[in-house]
């Protein structure tokens, strides 16, 4: 398999906060780091599960994805809408915020805490997905050079069980079964930080994350989305290594893609690109 697309420095986050009071599970799709650091909470709700989800923020490492996003339904964006997408500085927000989803792969940081008396022990974290063929009706490639090799947790949404491994990027890609060799202990009102991520190179995927926790002598299932929402993610249209743009109905192209404009964003035809425009 060719390794994914390499991330680095993360842009604005979407914010969603909250306690998730449900146990029990639907399947969803994820990757997570620990990123260490515990912190007091100040109201668990002692009644609900056996760990409680605090936070999640959506991420994004620019050197590792670009700003690359794929669309479900063509846009058709005049030079004016793409100057001004352009001049803002934020792309991903603007494509989330116009439906817009995370190519090859997904990050996000989620904020788990202990919410009962007894410590309670994360014993793994699993993916449940559904998936179809890639979203082809509008991409905004707009990649960029940079490399990051930070370790992270991460879920290969291509796979029948997606598992949580150890992820490094580059040619490292993949690693081993991160809670096959550890487990995640938290205290009442303790809470641990972990960074995911989600890829596919074949597919569109919805999923959300599930978390099986040793309460006492009962092991729990916790699920985790975003926001209620699940969370997204599509590779491209034809090989990693070799997209097939002509499958797309409206193409946009920046960055290091863009070699007629100094990065800026501009329409390109997607039945001649990329040897042409």
């Amino acid at each position: 398999m060719t390794p994914p697309p390499r991330l680095g420095r993360l842009k604005r986050p979407a914010v969603w906060f909250g306690a998730f009071g449900t146990a029990v599970v639907t399947g969803v799709t994820i990757s997570l780091l620990s990123l260490g650091g515990q912190k007091v909470l100040e109201s668990p709700d002692l009644k609900g599960p056996p760990i409680s989800v605090r936070s999640i923020v959506l991420q994004r490492d620019a050197d590792l994805a670009g700003d690359t996003f794929a669309f479900e339904r063509p846009l058709d964006l005049a030079k004016r809408e793409l100057d001004d997408i352009d001049a803002g500085g934020d792309l991903d927000g603007w494509a989330r915020e116009h439906g817009g989803v995370d190519v090859q792969m997904v990050m996000a940081q989620v904020v788990l805490a202990g919410n009962q008396r007894d410590p309670v022990r994360i014993l793994g974290m699993k993916a449940i997905n559904q998936c179809r063929p890639p979203l082809t009706g509008t991409l905004i490639e707009k990649p960029t050079g940079g490399e990051d090799d930070t370790v992270r947790l991460a879920f290969d949404l291509d796979e029948r069980n997606p598992e949580a491994r150890t992820w490094q990027g580059g040619s490292a890609g993949f690693g081993k079964d991160y809670f096959g060799a550890k487990t995640v202990s938290l205290k009442y009102k303790e809470q641990q930080t972990f960074q995911m991520i989600g890829i596919t190179q074949r597919q569109y995927c919805e999923f959300h994350l599930q978390v099986s926790v040793l309460a006492g002598k009962r092991t729990e299932t916790v699920p985790v989305t975003n926001g209620g929402r699940p969370f997204k993610v599509t590779s491209l249209s034809g090989r990693t290594s070799a997209p097939d743009y002509s499958d797309y109905q409206k193409l946009y192209v920046g960055g290091v893609a863009n070699t007629l404009g100094h990065g800026a964003l501009i329409r390109a035809d997607p039945s001649r690109y990329p040897a042409g425009y």
